[in-house]
C-alpha cells in the first residue's frame, strides 16, 4: 500500500516535472509490481484463497501504469490511485478476515483488531491522499478550487479515522486497563501538525503532513 502511495505522488509530480521524477516514478513501478511474484506474495495468497483479488489488482495496476502521463487527467488519474488502494485495503480485510483474526471473542482483542486492520490502515490513506494532492499542488504551483475542495474532504477523513481510533483506545482501557500505558496508537504530532490556511475569503482547517 505504501508502495502504491509513493507511485500515486510521484505520478503527480511527472505530470509537471521530467527527470529524475519520472525515473523514481518507474522504479517504484517495477517494484511494486515484483511483490506480486514473489515467493511470500504468492503462498500468502493461496493460503488465504485470494488469488483471483491479488490478479485483479495486479492487472489494474499493470493498466495505471502505461498511461501516458502528458496527456493523463490529473483528478480523474489521482481517483484511480486511490481506488486501487481502497481494493488493497479491502485485501488486508479479508486477509484478517480468512486468517481468523477478528473472531476473537474478547472485547479488548476486537477492537484492537479493528484499529490496526480498519482504522489505522484507512488513516494511513487519508494521510497519503492529502500528500499525494499537495506534491501536485506544489509542482505546479497553484491549486483550483475544485482540487482545494477535495484536500479538505481528505482533511476531514482524518479527524475522523483518527477520533475513531481515540474512542476504540478508550473502550480498550476500560476492558483491559493493563494496556493503557502501552496503547499510544495517535502520535501527538498528529495533531500538533493542525494549522488553517486563507483561501478564497475563508478559513480551512488543514495538517501540515507534506
Amino acid at each position: 500500500m505504501t508502495e502504491l502511495q509513493k507511485i500515486r505522488g510521484y505520478t503527480q509530480i511527472a505530470l509537471w516535472k521530467d527527470g529524475e521524477s519520472r525515473e523514481n516514478l518507474k522504479r517504484l513501478e517495477n517494484q511494486f509490481l515484483d511483490r506480486f511474484h514473489q515467493q511470500t506474495w504468492m503462498q500468502k495468497v493461496k493460503e488465504f484463497h485470494l488469488a483471483t483479488e491479488s490478479d485483479f489488482l495486479y492487472d489494474q495496476a499493470q493498466t495505471l501504469f502505461q498511461v501516458d502521463l502528458p496527456y493523463a487527467q490529473r483528478l480523474e488519474l489521482f481517483t484511480k490511485y486511490s481506488n486501487l488502494i481502497t481494493g488493497i485495503l479491502q485485501l488486508m480485510q479479508l486477509t484478517a478476515d480468512r486468517s481468523n483474526l477478528i473472531l476473537d471473542p474478547e472485547l479488548d482483542t476486537y477492537y484492537l483488531i479493528d484499529i490496526l486492520d480498519k482504522q489505522i490502515p484507512y488513516l494511513a490513506e487519508s494521510i497519503g491522499r492529502v500528500r499525494g494532492t499537495g506534491s501536485g499542488f506544489i509542482s505546479k504551483g497553484v491549486a483550483s478550487r475544485q482540487e482545494y475542495e477535495l484536500q479538505q474532504s481528505y482533511l476531514t477523513a482524518i479527524q475522523t479515522r483518527a477520533e475513531n481510533i481515540r474512542n476504540s483506545q478508550a473502550i480498550i482501557a476500560k476492558v483491559a486497563s493493563d494496556m493503557t500505558d502501552e496503547l499510544r496508537l495517535i502520535p501527538d504530532e498528529l495533531d500538533a501538525g493542525r494549522h488553517c490556511f486563507w483561501w478564497n475569503n475563508r478559513y480551512y482547517s488543514a495538517y501540515a503532513l507534506f
